[in-house]
């Protein structure tokens, strides 16, 4: 069992993610920036791809002015551009996106083989939310994919751009929750943001219990989410299990929580500084940089304040 989801009321929350927002069917459509157009003879393809490409030696290394900036939204523009999990031709190949696919840039470029390679992640699900695998040869659908793609060919030719995400919605619980989860950090990232939930109370049958042994560990708060119970809601006939939001509150900031089962207005972030801290708590079977990723999508109060019944 993955330790990024909490062990109760993250059940309804996935599943709200994907039949309302998973998928991005309630977020704007993204828009492709103009670019050049690879010739086909230069598209990867799901049998030809950027393997086949020339290496650092046969041409030269898009130029740098032409990278594309961390932490926004990129459109692919070739048809079977493959992912990989480590940057390089030689990484384990993970699958290929199909030409239009939007994705967010975590890192890069890393110039491996002669291309440019990017660190991406879909729009949809958060990292390890259970998407069945897909198939190394067939094309990524899962929101929830985190790999590498090259940005360019050898050449300069582009096959990442940059792509116009469109409008954000006001923060609410409603739409902080039902929208794909790395809009997170495409519309808000770490400013401040304010807004109103249902704080509910915990049911006595909840079966709640566990332990995280991460938990008094610098990054601890946003990484053990098993053990977070600080789930927001909608409205008060939501109730405990139909968890919109969880809270990680930060130790040092001295947040307390007032009494459940009453509106609360909330001010905070995502993408909390600590967030970095937490690829020194992965597990041997996790990837640090996901794990980090994970973390950086949690919120965290700076200020909580009740607002009664």
């Amino acid at each position: 069992m993955r330790r990024h989801v909490i062990l109760v009321s993250i059940l309804a929350m996935v599943a709200t993610a994907c039949t309302v927002g998973g998928s991005g069917s309630t977020s704007p459509p993204v828009t492709a920036l103009p670019t050049p157009s690879s010739t086909a003879a230069d598209q990867p393809t799901p049998s030809a791809t950027e393997a086949t490409a020339p290496t650092a030696s046969e041409g030269p290394t898009p130029p740098s002015e032409a990278a594309i900036p961390l932490d926004t939204v990129m459109a692919t523009t070739a048809e079977g551009l493959t992912v990989r999990r480590t940057p390089g031709t030689g990484g384990e190949r993970m699958g290929f996106l199909s030409l239009g696919t939007v994705a967010y840039v975590l890192e890069g470029p890393t110039e491996v083989d002669g291309l440019p390679w990017y660190r991406i992640t879909g729009l949809g699900l958060p990292y390890a939310s259970g998407c069945i695998t897909t198939p190394p040869d067939q094309p990524i659908e899962c929101p929830a994919f985190h790999g590498w793609a090259a940005g360019a060919s050898a050449a300069g030719d582009p096959w990442l751009t940059p792509a116009d995400p469109g409008d954000c919605p006001e923060p609410t619980i409603e739409s902080i929750s039902e929208w794909g989860f790395t809009w997170r950090l495409i519309c808000w990232a770490d400013e401040p943001i304010t807004f109103d939930a249902w704080w509910p109370e915990i049911p006595e049958d909840a079966g709640l219990g566990g332990v995280c042994p991460q938990e008094g560990q610098p990054g601890g708060f946003l990484y053990c989410q098993h053990i977070n119970y600080n789930g927001l809601s909608a409205s008060p006939d939501e109730g405990f299990f139909v968890n919109r939001l969880a809270l990680s509150i930060d130790p040092a900031s001295g947040v307390t929580m007032p009494e459940r089962g009453q509106w609360i207005r909330v001010t905070g972030q995502f993408d909390h500084p600590s967030a970095d801290s937490c690829a020194d708590l992965a597990g041997d079977d996790e990837d640090p940089d996901g794990v980090v990723f994970a973390c950086r999508l949690q919120f965290v109060p700076t200020e909580v304040e009740a607002r009664g019944g």
